[in-house]
């Protein structure tokens, strides 16, 4: 082994790179039957049935546009006076 890090560090991700059999891995389905033959769970996006209420993650995003357009009014109005 070298002293070097950055030799030390490509070594270390070539040997990773190699051993994960990253290589050999199959695309699984987002639904169906997987190429082991086992069931996947549906896509959660999509089996949403209509009516229900958004995700949390939905809540986050509206809140923080509204925070930010709040703040950029705040903003200008400070600087139109």
């Amino acid at each position: 082994m070298s002293d070097d890090p950055e030799k030390l560090v490509a070594e270390a991700l070539r040997a990773q790179a190699t051993s994960s059999g990253a290589h050999n891995l199959l695309p699984v389905p987002a639904t169906g039957v997987a190429p082991t033959g086992e069931s996947t769970p549906g896509d959660p996006d999509t089996d949403r049935t209509p009516g229900t209420r958004p995700t949390g993650t939905a809540w986050l995003l509206l809140l923080a546009t509204l925070l930010g357009l709040a703040s950029g009014t705040v903003v200008a109005v400070m600087t139109l006076r």
